[in-house]
């Protein structure tokens, strides 16, 4: 059942991050960083960097458990990374048009699924570290493993936030327009967004 979940995602984030691409190009206006960076972060580095972690995974256990999760570590760096570049293009772009910020659902849970993640990036840094978590966890009562538990939590929540953004964006008058003659690829893309979701979301909440 996982290889099959593994399959389906990453068929998903290829046909995706794929569609995307293609629909943004040329990538001639500062506009065109926002839906690419945000894509290729939620939808490409996040979703590899959870799978790394996949129970029983086969690349889990060739590169061993502590690469494993310096290696997921590196790949949430990126996908934060480049979700402020998608934030910081959306809000120079509004600022150069001198459009109001944040007053769409797209934009409010753009902004809050922005802001999450990079809290809680920051507050993942001591995973790193388990000598040092183990000690912070038992002075403040826990175990790790309990923290290991809402760590997962607290991801897939900002995920579905983020999610949730990226959606109501493909519902926005960009991607309308963009792809009013080629309804198709609006469904090919809308739909494997959502399989990457559910496949992402089933494992994490099974493990």
């Amino acid at each position: 059942m996982f290889e099959v979940g593994l399959f389906l995602t990453q068929l998903s984030i290829l046909g995706a991050i794929g569609g995307v691409l293609l629909t943004v190009a040329p990538f001639q206006a500062l506009f065109d960083a926002h839906p690419s960076a945000v894509a290729v972060a939620f939808l490409l580095l996040m979703p590899e960097a959870i799978m790394l972690l996949r129970r029983n995974g086969s690349l889990q256990r060739h590169l061993g458990r502590k690469r494993a999760i310096r290696l997921h570590f590196g790949l949430q760096a990126l996908a934060v990374v480049f979700v402020m570049v998608g934030v910081g293009a959306i809000y120079l772009n509004k600022e150069r048009h001198g459009k109001p910020h944040f007053v769409s659902w797209h934009g409010t849970l753009g902004i809050i699924a922005a802001g999450s993640l990079g809290v809680h990036f920051l507050c993942s840094i001591i995973f790193l570290f388990p000598t040092q978590a183990q000690h912070a966890a038992k002075r403040l009562g826990s175990g790790l493993h309990g923290w290991h538990r809402r760590h997962r939590q607290a991801s897939i929540v900002i995920y579905s936030v983020g999610i949730g953004a990226t959606l109501l964006g493909f519902l926005s008058n960009y991607w309308t327009k963009q792809l009013a003659n080629d309804p198709f690829i609006w469904w090919c893309i809308t739909g494997a967004t959502t399989v990457i979701y559910v496949c992402i979301a089933w494992q994490v909440l099974q493990q």
